[in-house]
């Protein structure tokens, strides 16, 4: 608090003067307000002294009184009052420098008193030290808030004089409040470049009055701005922050705009340029805003085109920096285009196109790219700048070698060499050097490479510069690594590291010159060399996987020198490890790389809290001995590949064995997978069987279609390229010629079985993990120097990895667990099979077969059930039988068999005549239903495709239907007997749906390796874009559509994916089905004429009719087709693959069991016929009435809404008006309401009548007529939906419009709670702490997030990922979906929902709904209560029994009292039924008297008879003619049926109340209840 002291008659006339111009006005006399302080001689001595000065002062002899004064403080100099006194004096005799003395001593004395700060002010005021008076009168106004007015005007006057305000200012500071003028101020201050003060005076006016939100806006923006200018950028981020708050609550859109420009500036000085690019973002909704809300198209005068432009400008740039390519061209475009209209057009356009096209070189379209850098370059020649001439003359060259028009490119470098030579300009001559470098080596033109890398290098160092100089090292290393010349290439690269060690920022670049380095030491014989490759790769590796594992949380594309140079590191290991002889730690890596592309794949299944759900993840392994036991769990010997250019890794694993062979073949001249690839080439034959290649095209065009297209056509016309391919094809001739004709089969044997061929002895399967281009290679036409194929030897199947491998036989083991437990009664749930160390059988000893055992040696993995009673696997080192069981397993053994006995137990009949109820067992008498299998055969073929569609950015037209894809599928599903689904039914939701149940699936349509998605028809609910498109999610199904879906398919067979061009296999679409529950994927490997196909499927299909193996149905029919003359070369019978288990299927059986599923269709259909109540539909018991049953109904109820509102779209409104009428009844009932009839929109939507009854809606019909039946309002709100149903509908009414939003939301409303849960944070958090800015990798973020339906959501809701950052984009629009989203997941999530309704609540936050209704049941209430002389006990069916008789044990007081509050609570419950039981029938009365009242209106009125009247056709002149508007009559019948029907609708809701009461009566009885032993099951 400040402290005001009592004025000296001097300082007081300076108070009392005017502020005006801080001069000294006329003084008055204080004498009256002295007082003696002390009786002391000494103080009496001051006190005179001070009074005559005061008289002094007062006389105007201020000679005198400064004499007196100075006098005074010669004994007390500390006295405040004569020092205050003296200075006053001193101001005015205006020796201005003497006040200043005694006021700063005044001040120093208590810096809490306001007059030495104010004396001070006034004395530097006087000396033209304006700043520093400013800070003094701040300080006083700190401690004197009295006198604030005055202060302020001291404060503004002293502004004037130094800042030299104009007249508009001075006029603007009449008349206002303190705050307004130190507001005002603080800006001039701010303008003329004070910030310092500024900073002072804002602050003070800020804490004057905080409550002004509208002065203090500006206030806070102007004092932000000063720190900003002061680089405190910390207090600048915070006093933004403070003005964005502010702004945003006044919705102040103009002080938004500036807070979000500043925030952003802010944070790119920071280097935070995810955060710039999410406030740059939220500044562009608001332009979106401004724009919609523009109706001739102008902006306010604060959205200037200038801020438009730097906006677009700077998101571009910082979208670049973070690798967003694609939203950085967006932006760039729309720069190009305000920049036209710019004033500085002239000047800004050049560069505007020059980045465009930049940025279309980083998309990969270069069409586009030469158009802007072919602009750029029109611009700068007009302009005649030369440096952006060059820079343009770069930029071409660059396109046209990617291209691979290499002349041009030449040709473009060149000029841009020339014209940086003539500006002198060193850099721009070392990159032109480096890019004609980089021409030669694309052709192959290695010396003239090599010649323009040594002059890059000599400018490199002519520059200085480490970067520069580094990056020529490793292009002349790269030079002669492509001339196979390993030794020099390590020369290079080890310079370059050498080089890089003295960079200091750049550990990209270092790490990469260690990588070449080590990769060139693996080529060494030396085992130190081996030692130190295998050091660097051991700290590359980590390196190299969280750079993409960061690009991967930013949803950016990986660059692939990134994943390129983690591979090679990966390969590299595992050879420097085998030359170590470390083999087995080889085979760890080698997995380890594709456990890592596993991951990636399970990683796109949404992760919830049961260990169940999370998929094959918990499965990952990383030491070999985890890899044998993933193949002891299998009977196959495992052959490991490994490839590289230079070596060929080859494990042998044997179940029970372990690793036990490991080859290293090295490549001799050319590299091995180049070797392969000529191999797959003379295999295939495409160039000779091209015009006998009748082959429909399933491919979806490639992501780089349209630069294949130009590559391929300036290669076409590139001279030197067709000499050097000619040379090629001619050399290869010779080679031919002068070497014996190997067949592609036979290499292929000699390069991957002969090797380990003595070790696969006595060997019966083999399972191929392959690498690369091996995967490719359709293992059975492998066949030795016999003629002896490997299908003939072995049986062989294909795995991606031992992790799918591992997921495959985890699997199986779980469904063999579950079928052992799936009956209580049968001997293999209660006894265990016992397994050894590698999971193989072990028999137990014949004196205990079937003795439990214990784990003696070591811990046993979790192989069975939790809770199960005795586990169906255990693991154990050694067999020990020495278990006795404990009294708690005794009991659980003695419950199990009861629990069998009791489901023995049952009776039909439930009361006796006398209304006496008849105990029941446990067990019930279930409906006989036959149990038929639940195989299915599912064949998809040509879906209906719409005319557009949206891929890779690009729009596609199909080029037509698959015609012979639909003959396929007739002729596959003929020989299934099914129905094969085509055309329209061939939708993605219709197709999802059924993958689910298939046993067999063919599919074959379009579809993409490349992007591992098979193309299906749009569901019906998709909505194309405004250019008619569809986007791909839309239409495509993919590895994140299949990873959420749980599929028990045996077999998947792909048909499709294959074209006019040849594509490789990629092995991530069938890793997907496998790790989704497939057992075996077949795919085909390169196209062949339709006709072979078709007569393969034939024969395959023919194999498995009764039954076989996959691998030999496959072997089967290729035998057959090569029989065909026409088909005899391996090309057209060899392309089809198998990848997973070998499977065995039975047609006969699967057609057997989809017959039974018909006849139980049939069934169903029938008991569908009879007559039901359609329109209420019988409730649940009342025990199961509870949260977790009716919010699962609401929110399926509220999804099918959503699902089909776009063809019944007045639906959801009209439930709306219903609920909230019921709501308004229940408090006030009103006549004019009780007799609302139901639309027909409400009746035919799905959903609708079932939210209706669950909320406790009934229906009767309106006279003789079933439509529009009369509604007959709930009488009682007993399980509180209403109100959440009502908040939900008003929401869905606002996300309605949006139908992705719509879409993504009814699939979410049918998901886990979990899932709904976390999105409600999400939403909440982003609705009331905006502030709080989240991030993809958050917990609970991360993995909603990465699923795709979670996703789409919340993107159509206006989320983005920008970076890590997870950004709400903050317009209009989107501000309404996120608030009618919130509402609605708030509605369906009970009490976590309402909590989180109007705030963040922190005890609800990360914490599932699920998991509250959890805490609640669980929460300890009071104390046990006994009744001794009741005794109530609780037995069977929660029946509760006085085991006491009546007065036989005397209560004492306690219990008094506790039966009187349980007779008050039972009291209670009584009243409560009695009232609803009465508000029940007088609701009865109230809806259907009023009813009957409309009808009976009508009666006894005379109709008006028309003169002409239609009638209805068909009746003959002897018939009575009958009118079409007649009105129908009830019939006698009809009259005593509705009527009954009416007294059914009293009773049922008479019988609800009455089960609702005896539930809470148990409950009032409950707490005094103790269960027993024998029955607390």
């Amino acid at each position: 608090m400040s402290t005001t002291l009592p004025l000296s008659p001097a300082v007081a006339a300076v108070v009392s003067g005017q502020m005006r111009s801080v001069s000294i006005g006329s003084l008055y006399s204080i004498a009256e307000s002295s007082e003696p302080i002390s009786e002391n001689d000494e103080i009496q001595r001051v006190n005179e002294l001070q009074t005559k000065g005061d008289t002094a002062f007062q006389n105007k002899d201020y000679l005198e009184a400064i004499k007196f004064y100075s006098e005074a403080l010669e004994i007390d100099g500390q006295k405040v009052e004569v020092l205050s006194a003296r200075a006053a004096v001193y101001l005015e005799v205006r020796q201005y420098d003497l006040a200043q003395r005694d006021a700063e001593q005044l001040v120093k004395i208590n810096p809490l008193i306001p007059q030495g700060h104010y004396l001070l002010a006034v004395s530097l005021d006087n000396q033209s030290q304006y700043d520093k008076a400013i800070t003094s009168f701040l300080s006083a106004l700190d401690h004197d808030a009295e006198h604030a007015e005055q202060l302020v005007d001291n404060i503004t006057v002293v502004a004037s004089n130094l800042c030299n305000f104009n007249d508009d200012v001075i006029k603007t500071l009449e008349d206002v409040s303190p705050l307004q003028k130190l507001a005002e101020v603080g800006i001039q201050l701010h303008s003329v470049n004070h910030h310092d003060l500024c900073i002072e005076v804002l602050l003070r006016a800020i804490k004057l009055q905080p409550e002004e939100t509208k002065y203090n806006i500006q206030a806070t923006a102007t004092l932000a701005s000063s720190y900003l200018t002061l680089k405190d950028l910390t207090r600048a981020k915070h006093y933004f922050l403070q003005c964005l708050t502010l702004a945003m609550k006044e919705n102040n859109t103009e002080y938004e705009s500036k807070c979000y420009v500043n925030l952003a500036n802010i944070h790119l000085l920071e280097n935070d340029i995810q955060q710039s690019i999410a406030y740059y973002e939220k500044l562009a909704a608001i332009g979106n805003d401004l724009k919609a809300q523009s109706r001739d198209g102008s902006f306010p005068t604060y959205w200037s085109m200038e801020l438009r432009c730097a906006l677009h400008q700077n998101l571009s740039v910082a979208y670049k920096e973070v690798r967003n390519y694609p939203r950085a061209l967006h932006h760039a475009l729309l720069y190009v285009e305000l920049v036209k209209n710019s004033p500085d057009a002239e000047f800004l356009l050049p560069d505007a196109h020059h980045n465009a096209g930049t940025y279309y070189e980083m998309v990969k379209d270069y069409k586009s790219a030469l158009k802007h850098h072919e602009a750029y370059l029109a611009l700068s020649k007009a302009r005649k700048d030369k440096v952006a001439m060059a820079a343009a003359y770069a930029s071409l060259g660059h396109v046209y070698r990617i291209l691979y028009n290499f002349k041009l490119a030449e040709s473009y470098q060149e000029q841009y060499l020339r014209m940086a030579e003539k500006i002198k300009d060193y850099e721009s001559q070392a990159k032109a050097l480096c890019s004609i470098g980089e021409i030669h080596l694309m052709k192959e033109d290695f010396e003239k490479a090599l010649s323009f890398f040594q002059q890059y290098l000599r400018m490199s160092r002519r520059l200085d510069e480490y970067e520069t100089e580094c990056c020529a090292f490793l292009k002349l290393g790269d030079v002669f690594k492509c001339q196979g010349r390993p030794q020099h290439a390590q020369y290079y690269y080890e310079m370059a590291v050498t080089v890089s060690e003295k960079l200091e920022q750049n550990e990209d670049l270092v790490n990469k010159c260690r990588c070449e380095v080590a990769c060139a030491l693996v080529l060494s014989v030396s085992k130190d060399d081996m030692e130190k490759a295998r050091l660097e790769f051991e700290e590359l590796i980590p390196f190299y996987s969280k750079k993409i594992q960061q690009f991967e949380n930013e949803n950016i594309e990986c660059p692939t020198e990134l994943k390129t140079a983690l591979r090679n590191c990966y390969d590299g290991m595992q050879i420097a490890l085998c030359k170590l002889e470390k083999q087995e730690n080889a085979l760890e890596y080698a997995e380890g790389y594709r456990q890592n592309k596993f991951k990636e794949i399970v990683k796109l299944k949404l992760d919830t809290e049961d260990e169940d759900a999370k998929g094959p993840e918990a499965s990952y392994v990383s030491f070999c001995e985890d890899l044998c036991k993933i193949v002891n769990r299998q009977s196959a010997t495992v052959l490991y590949y490994s490839m590289t250019d230079a070596f060929l890794l080859i494990w042998v694993l044997k179940p029970g064995e372990g690793v036990v062979k490991v080859q290293v073949e090295r490549a001799i001249r050319e590299s091995l997978r180049q070797k392969v690839r000529h191999i797959l080439e003379q295999l295939q034959n495409t160039d000779e069987h091209k015009s006998d290649l009748d082959c429909e095209n399933r491919a979806l065009p490639s992501r780089d279609r349209s630069v294949s297209h130009l590559q391929r056509k300036y290669l076409a016309k590139s001279k030197a390229w067709k000499l050097k391919e000619q040379r090629k094809e001619s050399e290869k001739e010779l080679e031919k010629e002068s070497k014996v004709v190997i067949p592609p089969q036979r290499q292929l044997y000699d390069l991957m079985i002969m090797p380990v061929e003595k070790t696969l002895i006595d060997i019966k399967e083999v399972l191929v993990i392959p690498d690369k281009e091996l995967t490719q290679v359709p293992l059975d036409i492998l066949e030795d120097g016999k003629g002896v194929r490997i299908t003939e030897k072995y049986k062989v199947t294909t795995m991606p990895s031992l992790a799918i491998l591992n997921v495959l036989t985890r699997k199986d083991t779980n469904m063999a667990i579950a079928s052992t437990q799936g009956n209580t009664t049968s001997s293999a749930n209660l006894f265990p099979m016992y397994l050894d160390d590698h999971l193989r059988v072990v028999i137990p000893p014949d004196e205990k077969p079937l003795s439990p055992i214990r784990q003696q040696l070591r811990k046993a993995p979790v192989m069975a059930r939790e809770k199960s009673i005795s586990p169906s696997f255990i693991t154990f080192g050694t067999n020990h039988y020495d278990y006795v069981p404990t009294p708690k397993e005794r009991l659980n053994r003695a419950e199990l068999i009861v629990a069998y006995e009791k489901s023995k137990l049952g009776t039909l009949i439930t009361h006796s005549s006398t209304d006496t109820e008849i105990l029941q067992g446990d067990g019930v008498h279930t409906k006989f239903q036959q149990a038929s299998k639940q195989h299915q055969s599912l064949v998809i073929g040509n879906p209906l495709l719409p005319q557009k569609l949206k891929l890779h950015g690009q729009i596609w037209c199909p080029p037509g239907e698959l015609m012979v894809s639909q003959c396929e599928a007739l002729n596959v599903a003929e020989y299934l007997e099914t129905k094969a689904v085509i055309g329209s039914a061939a939708t993605k939701d219709t197709i999802l749906n059924k993958l689910c149940d298939a046993t067999l699936l063919h599919i074959a349509s379009y579809g993409s390796w490349e992007d591992s998605v098979i193309v299906i028809g749009p569901s019906t609910t998709s909505q194309p874009n405004e250019d008619g498109s569809h986007n791909e999610d839309n239409y495509q199904i993919g590895v994140k559509d299949i990873m959420n879906i749980d599929m028990k398919a045996e077999l998947v067979i792909l048909s499709c994916c294959y074209g006019d061009i040849h594509r490789d296999v990629d092995f991530t679409l069938p890793s997907a089905l496998l790790a989704a529950g497939c057992k075996c994927v077949m795919v085909i490997l390169w196209a062949i004429p339709d006709i072979a196909r078709e007569k393969f499927w034939y024969h395959f299909y023919k194999t498995l009719q009764s039954g076989n193996f996959v691998s030999i149905a496959m072997a089967t029919a290729k035998e057959k087709l090569s029989q065909d003359e026409r088909f005899t070369d391996p090309m057209y019978w060899s392309p089809f693959l198998l990848i997973g288990q070998d499977v065995y299927i039975c047609v006969h059986q699967i057609k057997h069991a989809m017959l039974d599923q018909l006849v139980d269709n049939a069934e169903d259909e029938v008991l569908k016929s009879m007559p039901v109540n359609a329109l209420n539909i019988a409730p649940e018991p009342v025990e199961v009435s509870s949260q977790e049953i009716i919010l699962p109904k609401l929110r399926q109820s509220l999804s099918a809404l959503l699902e089909h509102h776009l063809e019944h779209p007045k639906a959801i409104p009209i439930l709306l008006q219903l609920v909230a009428e019921s709501l308004t009844l229940l408090l006030n009932p009103q006549k004019e309401l009780l007799t609302r009839k139901l639309a027909q929109p409400a009746m035919c939507a799905p959903g609708a009548i079932e939210l209706l009854n669950l909320v406790g809606f009934h229906f009767q019909a309106k006279g003789a007529e079933s439509t529009e039946p009369y509604v007959v309002f709930p009488h009682w709100d007993h399980d509180g939906l209403l109100q959440p149903t009502n908040q939900a509908l008003k929401a869905l009414v606002d996300l309605s419009d949006n139908s992705p939003c719509c879409s993504a939301l009814s699939k979410l409303l049918i998901a886990s709670e979990d899932v709904l849960s976390g999105l409600l944070d999400i939403v909440s958090i982003t609705k009331h702490s905006w502030e709080i800015q989240l991030k993809v990798t958050d917990t609970g973020v991360r993995s909603l997030w990465g699923h795709h339906i979670c996703r789409d959501f919340l993107t159509s809701i206006g989320f983005q990922q920008v970076g890590v950052l997870l950004l709400f984009t903050n317009t209009n629009t989107n501000r309404k979906l996120l608030n009618g989203s919130l509402h609605v997941l708030a509605a369906v999530l009970g009490e976590k929902g309402q909590a989180m309704l109007d705030k963040v609540d922190v005890n609800y936050l990360g914490v599932s709904s699920r998991k509250v209704r959890s805490a609640n049941s669980s929460r300890p209430g009071s104390k046990s209560l006994k009744l001794p002389s009741l005794n109530p006990i609780l037995l069977s069916r929660n029946r509760i029994h006085m085991s006491t008789p009546w007065l036989s044990v005397n209560g004492g007081e306690e219990e008094q009292k506790l039966k009187i509050q349980m007779a008050h609570n039972l009291s209670d419950v009584y009243s409560e039924y009695r009232y609803y039981l009465m508000k029940a029938h007088d609701w009865h009365n109230y809806t259907l008297k009023p009813q009957a009242n409309q009808a009976l209106g009508s009666i006894g009125e005379t109709k008006p008879k028309p003169k002409v009247v239609k009638v209805k056709t068909g009746y003959t002149a002897s018939m009575n003619r009958v009118a079409v508007e007649q009105e129908s009559t009830l019939t006698i019948a009809g009259t005593e049926q509705r009527r009954d029907y009416s007294n059914f609708l009293v009773h049922s809701r008479s019988e609800s109340i009455l089960a609702r009461h005896k539930e809470a009566a148990r409950k009032v009885y409950l707490p005094y209840v103790r269960k027993l032993a024998s029955v607390n099951k």
